[in-house]
């Protein structure tokens, strides 16, 4: 799979986050933080975790758990994105 306007990130400072949140139609993360920050903004949420505390985007449809090895990423990111 080859996504021509994805872009993998280094830790951001707040503001820098908030801005690029503005740009971004689909958040791959570990992070809880963003998880809930991106359920939040309305912007859908793979979670690269075989588990998360934080159910509340799952119940909603709006995360998706692609479980730790990615095996499951693109077929996630395919189906929904």
């Amino acid at each position: 799979m080859r996504i021509s306007n994805f872009k993998s990130v280094s830790p951001l400072n707040p503001l820098e986050l908030l801005k690029l949140y503005t740009q971004t139609s689909v958040i791959i993360t570990d992070s809880g933080g963003m998880q809930e920050e991106g359920i939040s903004l309305g912007i859908p949420v793979i979670i690269t975790r075989n588990f998360t505390e934080r159910q509340n985007g799952i119940l909603k449809g709006k995360s998706f758990l692609s479980g730790s090895s990615g095996e499951k990423l693109e077929p996630i990111f395919e189906r929904y994105f």
